[in-house]
């Protein structure tokens, strides 16, 4: 996560976590966190993956 969104990955994800009990909602959470839509798309391909 933090390739993509930057040194404050760690702080968004624990904010986002406490938000959404749902792993989908979270994911589209994160990503919109995600400023660059070629880098937004190689998170949720990565994500997908998992």
């Amino acid at each position: 996560m933090s390739q993509f969104i930057g040194p404050l990955a760690k702080m968004i994800v624990e904010k986002e976590v406490a938000r959404h009990t749902a792993l989908e909602t979270l994911v589209q959470a994160l990503a919109a966190e995600i400023d660059r839509p070629a880098d937004r798309a190689s998170f949720l391909a990565v994500v997908k993956k998992l």
